[in-house]
């Protein structure tokens, strides 16, 4: 478990009370979306909920999406004091990648050409069809005592055909080009029971939960990889391919990937009085783990039969606390640490050690001028050792060689200046290092030296947001907000040795809405100034940011 914990999945709960919701939105570059919630009672004890979500878009340059997905579930009141609710979610998602963006050129600078240039295969795609089941039991044993039982079972079929690699000589032509054809056949299974008990011993207030969980995942995943043709000239890029057909052909694996995690953990929190509070909490996972097939890894690369085979046990562990002297004001402060095993299939095999993580926090929250202004100002710092990472040198194959320290300050305000007005910001300043004694190989760019005191790739010093709304609070317009807010993010870069820059931007976005108690719409415009600019690295370029845009949204409520 991260440092962070897990992402607990929650769905719309079924109601008794009949609920219609439904709503769509339309506009920049052929998007439309439309959604209906319905909710109600069944019969005595037995209520249901249907959810149904589609989205079309034809992208900005070409990057098109087509999701659809159907939630339905029912919830049973057994009696008083048992529940038993399923929940199934199935989904589907058509997207077209680009991991090139906009390439770097020979002197290290992304190409000067228009934000719209192609360097992707026109032929990309990801398909994902995702299917999931979900069985809980509620259970209230006393008023103090509470069981929750639930299996869990998913699966996840992934077919992706995008490009990797890739890099520019000094002649600006693109070459060392590839495609993935990649399919897995993913299946999760949870089955969880977890105990809470609220009890007082010599005055504390203690909730305690405890639980036991079994996981288990079985993978089958296939990778081939086709080599590509250069592009000649990078300012006026001729994308040669056209399908698959002629392509020089590399298998990359064959693989099955098994787990089964037994997982105990239990966690404390304390009151000790209206103004201290304690949090503590313990998990230890047995994991044992297989990863058997034909693999291409070495060098040269060989295409060979492996096997690893693994069983660990990983100790997880968070403590916090929170004393609060008044209403005003309050402090807090948090360690958390733990470990898993990425079983992801982005790499050529699974890491034989297990992602670890360690995170500290101490931060102050405070309101004042008779609660219009709320501040919230935190430290941190954090560790990760063992992710994987994709370096110079590597062949383009991510390794499981991560190591980097992040210490950074965030800060978050709320203030009420006047009725209907609220601002809102947030400030996040980082300075995240590579930890590791890795030797990078030379590239155009830069030469061979050690990646220790490097900033990871992708990671910016600095991101700050600020947005201002007003809604009218009277009169015939009242319903009528107007939201305006800018996003900065500092420059960070593309590559392990930090010689690709990509760019710091701010992007300015604006909103007009009006809200009834049964229906809602809203204007939504991004990037008010059509800014170029670039939101993340790629293999070896940058992604162009989308141009000015404008989106409308519209929102029925039926009780």
């Amino acid at each position: 478990m991260g440092p962070g914990g897990t992402i607990n999945v929650i769905s719309k709960q079924p109601q008794d009370k009949p609920q219609l919701s439904v709503g769509t939105t339309f506009g920049s570059f052929g998007t439309f979306n439309g959604f209906v919630d319905l909710t109600g009672k069944i019969t005595d004890g037995v209520a249901g909920r249907l959810i149904m979500d589609a989205e079309h878009t034809d992208g900005y340059r070409g990057l098109s999406r087509d999701i659809t997905e159907i939630s339905p579930s029912v919830r049973w009141n057994i009696d008083d004091t048992k529940t038993l609710t399923v929940d199934v979610d199935q989904r589907s998602f058509k997207i077209k990648p680009d991991n090139y963006g906009i390439l770097f050129d020979n002197r290290g600078k992304i190409t000067d050409v228009t934000r719209d240039t192609r360097y992707y295969s026109p032929f990309n795609t990801t398909d994902q069809d995702i299917t999931r089941l979900s069985v809980s039991h509620d259970w209230q044993i006393a008023d103090d005592l509470s069981l929750r039982t639930a299996f869990i079972n998913d699966q996840r079929d992934l077919y992706i055909l995008r490009n990797a690699g890739g890099a520019v000589n000094a002649s600006n032509v693109s070459n060392a080009r590839n495609v993935r054809q990649q399919y897995d056949d993913a299946h999760y299974m949870t089955f969880q029971n977890e105990l809470t008990w609220k009890v007082n011993t010599g005055g504390i207030k203690h909730t305690l939960l405890g639980g036991l969980e079994f996981n288990k995942t079985d993978v089958d995943t296939r990778r081939i990889d086709y080599t590509l043709p250069n592009i000649a000239n990078i300012y006026n890029p001729v994308i040669l391919e056209t399908s698959l057909a002629g392509l020089a052909v590399t298998p990359s694996f064959d693989r099955k990937i098994n787990s089964e995690t037994v997982s105990v953990y239990v966690q404390d929190q304390l009151e000790l009085s209206e103004q201290v509070k304690v949090r503590a909490g313990l998990r230890n996972d047995r994991v044992s783990y297989e990863d058997k097939g034909f693999q291409r890894f070495g060098t040269p690369a060989t295409y060979t039969y492996r096997v690893v085979d693994e069983t660990t046990n990983i100790v997880s562990g968070n403590v916090g606390a929170v004393y609060q002297p008044n209403d005003q004001l309050a402090f807090y402060t948090g360690y958390s640490e733990g470990g898993f095993i990425n079983l992801a299939t982005e790499a050529t095999r699974v890491a034989t050690e297990p992602e670890t993580s360690k995170q500290v926090e101490v931060g102050a929250k405070t309101s004042f001028f008779e609660d219009k202004a709320h501040l919230n100002v935190a430290l941190f710092k954090s560790n990760r050792e063992n992710y994987f990472v994709t370096l110079p040198g590597s062949n383009g194959q991510a390794t499981p060689d991560g190591k980097d320290e992040t210490k950074g300050v965030e800060f978050e305000a709320e203030l009420f200046p006047l009725p209907g007005w609220k601002l809102t910001g947030n400030a996040v300043f980082m300075d995240a290092k590579n930890k590791s004694r890795n030797v990078l190989a030379a590239t155009l760019y830069a030469p061979s030296q050690s990646a220790y005191g490097l900033r990871p790739t992708a990671v910016s010093e600095k991101i700050l947001s600020l947005w201002s709304n007003y809604a009218i609070q009277s009169g015939f317009a009242q319903g009528v907000s107007f939201g305006i807010g800018a996003v900065h993010k500092g420059e960070s870069y593309a590559d392990a040795s930090n010689a690709l820059v990509v760019p710091s931007y701010t992007v300015f976005n604006a909103v007009i809405g009006y809200k009834q108690p049964k229906w809602e719409a809203a204007v939504i415009m991004n990037n008010l100034t059509d800014k170029t600019y670039y939101t993340s690295p790629t293999f070896s370029g940058a992604l162009p940011g989308d141009p000015r845009s404008i989106y409308a949204t519209l929102r029925f409520d039926f009780k």
